[in-house]
This record gives C-alpha cells, structure tokens and sequence, in this order.
C-alpha cells in the first residue's frame, strides 16, 4: 500500500477531469507547494488509477518533500504505466532518488559529526554530499565554511570558485565571493608556497622524466 502524508481521500468535485486535477496538482508543484500537489495526485488517482501522469506527480511531489521510499513507489507505478515514450522520464526520476538518499546520508553523517565536535570528518562528509549532487549549492556552501573554521583554506577555496563559477543560488553565491574575499589573503599565501615548493623541486631535478 503506497503510504500518505496526509489524507487524499477528499471528494472530488463532479464534473473535473483527470486532466484538469493533475494539470492543476503541476502547476502546484511549479510554485513549490508540495503538499498540495502530493493532494492533487492522490485526487487524480482516484478518479483514474491507470495512467501514469498522477503517480508521477505523487513521487515527484514526495521527492521534493524528502520522502524518498514512498516517491520511490509512486514512481514504481508511474513506470509500470507509462507509455514508452514516457519511461526513460520516470527512470530518471528512480535514478534522482538514489544521488538524493546518498546526499542526505552524507549530511545526516556530517551533523551527527558536528554535534560530536568531529569537524574534519563533518566538512569531509559535506563535501561529499556536495560533490554528489551539486544541485545543492548550500552543502558545497557549509562545506566551505567548515573547511575554513579548520583553516583548510584551500580545500574551501576549490568549492568556492565552484559555487561562483555554477551555482544555482544566488544567495549562497554572495555569500560564497564574501567567503572568498575574506581568505584570499591566505589562499595567495598557501598557492605562493606551493608555487616555490615547485619551482625548487623542478631546480633540484625532483621530477620525472620522460
């Protein structure tokens, strides 16, 4: 039985179509109300349980609400009634599920490192969490500023310029040139000792030749 959030079982007015329920649950879920268009779903499925448009819209719904297992059904049976043409659209939203529960993994692991004072394994685990799914330009942002309460300027710098270049966020991009304005002193530093570090290695004939 496919769980629910809440109760969908609310009378359907006569008279609205399928396609008018799920066109509406859509627009819902364009304006990130979530909830309701988990609703509208479960409304459209009980008027038509065969096609696949509603169940899509129910795990998509449960997708954006965190819901990962019971958006993983919904799209189950969205698959199972998809027309062809539609099923390389619902696999990809099965596939979206596992980068999503392997990035909560991480920031579920990062703050339970935090909360025991463990900080490298903390900003370890945003970065990964980051790196996985990009989309989420706030880990690669609490990930820098972890990074940079260690004094591991370069690591942040790296996500940093990342956020800059590609970030979706704008707020978390301004706070991400904030960032890199206030450690860019010790990121020239760091990238100048490396530089010479180099330059003497390649001096003393430290590399490898061809």
């Amino acid at each position: 039985m496919l769980p629910l959030l809440f109760s969908c079982k609310r009378t359907v007015s006569l008279g609205v179509s399928y396609d008018e329920v799920v066109s509406r649950g859509f627009a819902l879920f364009q304006q990130g109300k979530s909830q309701e268009s988990f609703a509208e779903a479960g409304k459209a499925i009980s008027l038509d349980g065969n096609r696949y448009d509603a169940y899509f819209l129910g795990g998509l719904s449960l997708y954006k609400l965190d819901q990962l297992d019971p958006a993983r059904e919904y799209f189950q049976k969205a698959l199972e009634r998809a027309p062809e043409g539609q099923k390389a659209r619902v696999q990809e939203a099965l596939t979206a599920i596992n980068k999503k529960k392997e990035f909560l993994d991480h920031i579920h692991s990062a703050q339970q490192a935090e909360q025991a004072g463990l900080r490298a394994k903390a900003a370890f685990e945003y970065t990964s969490a980051w790196r996985g799914f990009q989309v989420r330009d706030d880990a690669g942002l609490k990930a820098a500023e972890t990074w940079v309460q260690l004094g591991d300027y370069w690591q942040a710098a790296g996500i940093i310029s990342q956020l800059v270049a590609r970030g979706h966020d704008l707020g978390v991009v301004n706070k991400a040139v904030s960032i890199s304005a206030t450690i860019a002193p010790e990121v020239d530093r760091i990238y100048r000792g490396k530089r010479a570090s180099a330059l003497a290695s390649f001096e003393r004939g430290d590399f490898i030749q061809a």
